[in-house]
């Protein structure tokens, strides 16, 4: 049965449906552990927008020179947006990879989010993590599932801001395929031990900081994302199967793919 789409959020009447210019409404809210991509992109359709024209109205603010707003804005932009919206500015500095202790541990950002199809199924307001970009966070813990990378109907990898129609962030912005449907790969179970010892190093990161063991700390995630990426290739004992010769693994399933068992 094709999911229910997440289309409503209690936002306030706004004139031809676009942001004013004095104030907006202050729904949707960033959530707990957002992007900020991912937020711009639940804002945008609220207010009937496409993600990336939503964006340019934002340039004059948020700078030219900035290509990804997960990575670093400006302060006057968080607080640009603070005051349009009425949310207290620490809502959206948290919005940034900065402001994680996690950050301290080395941790890169992938240039694309994965996603869990699963997770965008049971939500009502589907958004993305700020674990589903970093490295080397591969795995969701509640569906014991690998992350997917790319889109099943044309493998473009998920883009939150691209396209200037309106379009959920769970719509490919390539094809406009509903990424919720895609299949994950069932994780085995030394693979979820492994991404739970990850979660655990994270979790620990302002102690780790303290103690001033970051670079052991980076040196013993870098081991694990080695080890998560040499269990995405070896299931079962013996070499994982490519779709269509993608360098990626491991995907969500293309159509026509075979079934895996381990």
């Amino acid at each position: 049965m094709r999911p229910e789409p997440a289309d409503r959020f209690p936002v306030e009447p706004l004139e031809r449906g676009r942001p004013e210019a004095d104030r907006w409404a202050a729904e949707p809210a960033p959530l707990d552990g957002e992007l900020l991509s991912s937020w711009l992109n639940r804002y945008a359709w609220a207010n009937a927008m496409g993600p990336d024209a939503f964006l340019r109205g934002l340039r004059p603010v948020l700078g030219r020179n900035v290509t990804d707003p997960d990575s670093a804005v400006p302060a006057r932009f968080l607080e640009f947006l603070a005051r349009q919206t009425g949310l207290p500015v620490a809502r959206f500095t948290l919005l940034q990879s900065g402001a994680h202790a996690w950050a301290s541990l080395g941790m890169e950002m992938r240039p694309a989010p994965y996603f869990c199809p699963g997770c965008w199924r049971a939500e009502p307001a589907p958004y993305v993590r700020w674990g589903w970009r970093m490295t080397p966070l591969q795995i969701c813990s509640e569906h014991g599932s690998w992350l997917c990378r790319r889109c099943p109907n044309c493998r473009a990898p998920l883009s939150l801001l691209q396209g200037v129609s309106r379009r959920h962030l769970w719509e490919c912005a390539a094809c406009r395929h509903d990424l919720r449907r895609a299949k994950a790969l069932p994780a085995l179970p030394v693979a979820i031990l492994g991404q739970g010892l990850v979660h655990d190093i994270l979790d620990q990161a302002d102690a780790i900081a303290r103690e001033g063991i970051g670079k052991e700390a980076f040196r013993v995630l870098s081991d694990l994302d080695a080890g998560l990426n040499a269990l995405a290739v070896w299931r079962g004992g013996r070499p994982a199967r490519r779709w269509s010769g993608d360098p990626d693994w491991p995907p969500s399933m293309a159509p026509g793919a075979p079934s895996m068992t381990f």
